[in-house]
């Protein structure tokens, strides 16, 4: 979990950890921008067991910050990591889902939903390349240490603050634990609180184009890239929108310059946890 200044003052992260079950849940918050007295308040709230403090960084390079610090403790493999946003809580039904899903102890992916409102839909789906794409928000993932070991840390090419990318990292990411996983899963009901729900299809495709060509994935750049960049489109001509704000932005997701740079950061990111924080 990550926070700066303005999150502490909005008391999110409060909120956040009155929603944990301290139980079973451990929290590592990676503080940006925050003074260090103010900061060390944490040290001492049931259910944190680690404050990492630091300069203000992008969101991925802020998460790997706190992935190094959890290699250094003593975490079974067979534990779930999860990356909560500081604005986001887990409702009351969320441990009993998530309790129900792990009893399967070979699941070691899985991807829930979010939103403001509970979902009915309790059936648990295999985890497809696609929705691990369009619905692979960072804040729904749930991996064991072990495949996260396997995979790395989050590309620090993408995402917000990185300065090539404001997106991706999360798509990135999910997709890197699925082709590494052994068995995964998506729960529409395994709700985590965070904003509002959105719709995925024609939303984003710069950021599903970036991964898909970052991870050589003909598939989705054929199946389910096109697709979203034809809604986003037709969205523009249905708008009136004639400055076809979608082609700028796909042909910005493409610049070379940027590409390299992505990619270079994703091959590190694949080592990072052999460093010690």
């Amino acid at each position: 979990m990550t926070a700066d200044l303005d999150e502490l003052k909005s008391g999110d992260i409060d909120r956040f950890l009155e929603a944990i079950d301290t139980r079973i849940t451990r929290v590592i918050i990676v503080f940006r921008d925050v003074p260090a007295s103010r900061a060390q308040y944490y040290d001492s709230v049931p259910g944190v067991v680690a404050v990492v403090h630091g300069p203000r960084a992008s969101g991925s390079k802020a998460r790997n910050l706190g992935l190094q610090r959890l290699s250094s403790m003593d975490i079974s493999v067979e534990d779930y990591v999860a990356f909560p946003d500081d604005d986001c809580y887990y409702p009351n039904e969320f441990y009993p889902i998530f309790k129900q899903i792990t009893k399967n102890y070979s699941i070691d992916l899985i991807v829930g939903s979010y939103g403001e409102t509970p979902v009915a839909d309790v059936s648990l789906q295999r985890l497809t390349k696609k929705t691990a794409l369009f619905k692979g928000s960072t804040v729904t993932q749930f991996a064991k240490w072990g495949l996260v070991r396997k995979v790395g840390g989050f590309n620090e090419g993408l995402g917000v603050g990185s300065g090539n990318f404001n997106y991706g990292e999360d798509n990135d990411y999910c997709y890197r634990l699925l082709l590494a996983s052994k068995k995964s899963v998506y729960s529409p009901s395994l709700r985590v609180w965070h904003l509002v729900s959105r719709e995925t299809t024609g939303r984003n495709s710069k950021g599903y184009l970036t991964v898909s060509i970052l991870n050589c994935d003909l598939y989705l750049l054929t199946c389910v890239i096109l697709p979203s960049v034809f809604i986003g489109i037709a969205r523009d001509l249905l708008s009136g929108n004639l400055r076809f704000d979608e082609f700028v932005k796909i042909r910005r997701a493409t610049r070379i310059p940027n590409m390299i740079v992505a990619r270079r950061e994703g091959a590190r990111s694949k080592t990072l946890l052999d460093l010690k924080a």
